[in-house]
């Protein structure tokens, strides 16, 4: 009876393996894509809170941490709820891209590797956003560092825009990836911000070595070499983010027509609009390549 056993199991796994798939167009591979754009929308948010408690930190009103009513202490909380929630999503999003192999691809081949990419560099800014966080807690008021938290409170308000535009840019590869349109066309990507030029610019002592010694030196170095990953990490996302879901493009071509008759043959040029959003869809069906 052995082997009649083994038959009947083998099928029953076969049966449901395939009526898994095909009632309900619901698979592994829409479940990656659903996950990656919810974790690239919590990076943002991530993102966003470690940029409030840097500033909270430098302008010193961030209170004490023990004093669970201060601002500092619920900064903290939030970006360690976050971090956690997204860290567990990172983990379900990579078993999902092992289980992807074992999936039926229906309608070509599914682009596994551009999908790990994502996620490597996703998991890229998650850290070296927490590493800035984690850095920032030199920055203080009083003492030796005093110098330090003036000139970097100065350089807060000018480097909001590129942080903006980070935030900016990984809530849209959120909705692109969540939803399969296509990115804006004409996205502006975020440049990294020469924060030790423009501190020389205020004090051209202050990046001397006599404050190595200072804590606020090392964190400031942190916070320089990881913000120009953030950004190097970004423009990696949005290439391929627009890999998968197109770009929109709503430029005008020059298109040239000819018509030729009995009598006479004319050759014109007129401007064509071209609407056309390049939407390679990245759920169930995956992607010709």
């Amino acid at each position: 009876m052995a082997p009649y056993r083994l038959a009947t199991v083998a099928g029953g796994i076969f049966v449901a393996y395939v009526w898994t798939i095909f009632p309900y167009p619901t698979s592994e591979h829409s479940e990656l894509r659903s996950n990656l754009g919810a974790a690239l929308y919590m990076l943002a948010n991530f993102y966003s809170i470690v940029h409030e408690t840097v500033g909270s930190r430098v302008r010193g009103d961030a209170g004490d941490l023990a004093d669970k009513t201060s601002p500092g202490y619920q900064l903290e909380k939030a970006r360690n709820e976050v971090y956690a929630k997204l860290s567990a999503l990172i983990t379900n999003i990579k078993s999902s891209s092992e289980f992807t192999r074992w999936q039926i691809h229906v309608g070509g081949r599914f682009p596994r590797e551009t999908y790990d990419a994502i996620i490597e560099h996703l998991e890229n800014v998650l850290n070296y956003s927490g590493l800035i966080g984690f850095a920032s807690r030199s920055f203080t008021v009083d003492g030796s560092d005093a110098a330090w938290a003036t000139h970097f409170r100065q350089l807060l308000t000018s480097i909001d825009s590129t942080t903006h535009d980070i935030t900016s840019i990984l809530s849209m590869l959120s909705n692109s990836m969540s939803s399969g349109q296509p990115l804006p066309p004409y996205l502006r990507l975020p440049e990294p911000y020469h924060l030790a030029a423009k501190l020389e610019e205020m004090d051209h002592d202050i990046m001397s070595i006599e404050h190595i010694a200072e804590p606020g030196y090392a964190a400031f170095a942190v916070v320089q070499v990881a913000s120009r990953c953030i950004v190097g990490d970004i423009n990696q996302l949005v290439t391929l983010v627009k890999k998968l879901v197109g770009e929109l493009d709503f430029s005008f071509h020059t298109v040239s027509t000819s018509a030729a008759s009995s009598t006479r043959s004319t050759d014109s040029s007129t401007l064509s609009p071209s609407f056309s959003g390049r939407s390679a869809q990245s759920g169930d069906k995956g992607k010709r390549e």
